[in-house]
């Protein structure tokens, strides 16, 4: 009867490993964020150095501007485009990147822009950017200089707001035509543990695929239990049910919240002889998952004891 209900267990598809010292695991991501967080720091003060530089390099070329046109008078136009075109070479040396608007639908222009106003017209098939009266400014791809601009809207749609809840609103309804889904997952992947990321890689993976997370010690972590409730259940079947409690109760220290492995050291307990133990987690069980068919029936074995 116990070997049956030991078959109603499957393990878990990890390969055995010694999980390191937590310790010396912490150890190492310290080391690693601090070494990270030196090389941030030290980009970021060369980032800054280098946008100090081309800011100084256009103010040079505005006052070289405004000093021309004092000079030239009417005749200044060829000279003034040659002017601009260096300021827009510098900015770009510089790494920002001018975002031109007009034309853009607004689901494109998500913290991108402020929207001073709206116009309503069937001609428009859907929201999009109808004047620019501000570029948007990016750095390196993130947002640094939001633009403004009048949003155009078919008459049945785009947000009828108050003045002091257009750019707010703006980005909302840009925001709801992309609303956020949950993500996909296959047995075995690792989520990243970014709350903001959460995505699933590979049960291998060493850097979360979209955030760069380092997964390394998080994977061992997360499947140490796994290799432990395996440890368990090869006991239990080998007809050790004091070495497969003892392996359940390591794996549960680590995931007590795993019914799956409260379950299988309750029936340990209880081919253990240990039934106050037994009693206890399956109780355990059935709290946080009342119609949990082996704990009922491990409580059912115990009452006909």
């Amino acid at each position: 009867m116990i070997a049956d209900a030991w078959r109603a267990f499957a393990e878990k598809p990890v390969e055995d490993f010694e999980a390191p010292a937590p310790a010396l695991e912490l150890a190492t991501v310290l080391e690693r964020h601090h070494t990270d967080m030196d090389a941030a720091a030290r980009a970021a003060a060369q980032g800054r150095e280098r946008g100090l530089h081309g800011l100084a390099e256009v103010a040079v070329l505005a006052v070289d501007l405004e000093n021309l046109l004092e000079r030239s008078g009417g005749a200044w136009s060829a000279a003034l485009r040659v002017l601009k075109d260096q300021m827009l070479a510098d900015i770009a040396a510089a790494g920002l990147e001018i975002v031109r608007l007009r034309g853009l639908p607004a689901r494109a222009t998500v913290d991108l822009v402020d929207v001073e106003s709206w116009r309503y017209d069937d001609a428009y098939a859907e929201a999009v950017v109808v004047e620019e009266l501000a570029v948007a400014v990016r750095h390196l791809g993130r947002p640094l200089r939001r633009g403004r601009v009048v949003m155009g809207a078919p008459q049945s749609g785009g947000p009828r707001t108050t003045d002091d809840g257009r750019a707010r609103a703006s980005r909302s309804a840009a925001a709801e035509a992309h609303p956020q889904r949950p993500v996909a997952t296959v047995p075995g992947s690792i989520l990243c543990p970014v709350t903001s990321c959460r995505h699933p890689n590979a049960p291998d993976a060493d850097v979360c695929a979209a955030c760069l997370t380092q997964l390394v010690v998080y994977r061992r972590f997360s499947q140490f239990p796994q290799v432990l409730f395996n440890r368990g259940l090869q006991a239990a079947r080998s007809s050790d049910p004091t070495g497969a409690r003892d392996q359940f109760a390591a794996a549960l220290a680590w995931a007590p919240e795993d019914t799956e492995v409260r379950n299988a050291y309750a029936l340990a307990c209880f081919e253990a002889d240990d039934e106050p133990a037994a009693r206890r987690a399956w109780e355990e069980v059935l709290e946080r998952m009342p119609t949990d068919a082996r704990a009922l029936a491990g409580l059912s074995r115990l009452s006909k004891r």
